[in-house]
């Protein structure tokens, strides 16, 4: 019995509407491949939006528009309540022509920003990582004073989950997951689980086999730039010698980014311990072969126990 997210994203695709994916994350990537496959989404039919310099081509090889913040974008964002980016997204979508929905992991400014155009059709939340497991309640986006607003529009980021956060919008259409309890504050009426994750295999071509441990960085925002090197020296002491690494996705955020990153690996490794490649995707990885993972608390954790592998939780900053 299909369920009312099921539904109503058939019948969006009766309709041939456009489907945007914001890609924020390997495991948004991941799932975002699963719907296309799960609903038979036509390839003219898909819009990929990607707010990270990380390889796609893999998973999904569609229309893509590569989002990079302009030098004053902040200010604008935060003093007039614009969103340059969420522009940048319109202006692309208006060239199909068509109505559209937005697959996204958050209510992110650019969510916010095109949900108000008329012809957004609405949004479907799609799992991430650790917040899609949290105890988090949607919020009413007609029911935030303006003090909140101010804030919220200012700091551009989630409050803790003690609070209510501004995660969810509560006029989504549904929320997508892999497990039975994502999204726990959530009627299971208004989650699709997906469970053909199995056919991404042979999409991906694994290139850590015979691999069997690999190191897992933190966040950037973790650190100070300083820090960056004693967080790896740090992780190092954790693996044996010709292990692997896995780089958080926020440095790989740009070039730039991911170059300043790389050469302070290179100089702490000393040859010891080599980068994962770009397009290394760790759940589908572990489709193969079990792993090893190692590293501070992360959402991969939770896929790790559900794919046969193990993760070992240390402290890295």
């Amino acid at each position: 019995m299909k369920n009312s997210i099921e539904k109503s994203v058939k019948k969006f695709q009766d309709k041939k509407i456009l489907n945007v994916f914001f890609i924020t994350s390997p495991i948004v990537a991941i799932i975002s491949k699963m719907i296309i496959q799960y609903f038979k989404i036509k390839r003219d039919n898909v819009l990929i939006i990607s707010f990270r310099d990380t390889d796609l081509s893999l998973l999904l090889d569609y229309e893509l528009l590569k989002i990079e913040q302009g030098k004053f974008d902040r200010y604008f964002e935060k003093l007039f309540f614009l969103s340059p980016s969420g522009s940048k997204i319109e202006n692309k979508i208006n060239t199909y022509n068509k109505d559209f929905i937005i697959f996204s992991p958050l209510a992110l400014r650019e969510v916010n920003w095109l949900v108000n155009i008329p012809k957004c059709l609405g949004h479907i939340y799609v799992e991430e990582g650790q917040h899609s497991y949290m105890d988090i309640f949607p919020y009413d986006p007609s029911n935030i004073n303006f003090y909140d607003r101010l804030i919220k529009n200012w700091k551009n980021r989630f409050s803790e989950v003690d609070e209510i956060g501004y995660y969810f919008r509560n006029d989504c259409i549904g929320y997508i997951g892999l497990f039975p309890d994502v999204y726990p504050k959530i009627s299971s009426l208004q989650k699709l689980i997906l469970n053909n994750l199995v056919d991404l295999k042979g999409l991906y071509k694994p290139k850590l086999i015979n691999i069997n441990t690999i190191g897992i960085t933190c966040a950037s925002r973790r650190l100070e730039s300083s820090s960056i090197e004693a967080m790896l020296i740090n992780l190092f002491s954790y693996l044996p010698n010709n292990s692997k690494v896995k780089a958080h996705p926020s440095f790989t955020s740009s070039q730039k980014v991911f170059n300043d990153f790389k050469k302070k690996f290179d100089k702490v490794s000393e040859g010891k311990f080599k980068l994962c490649t770009n397009d290394t995707i760790l759940e589908l990885e572990m489709l193969y072969e079990p792993k090893k993972l190692v590293g501070s608390k992360s959402s991969l954790s939770k896929y790790a126990k559900q794919l046969g592998s193990t993760y070992d939780s240390v402290k890295l900053y």
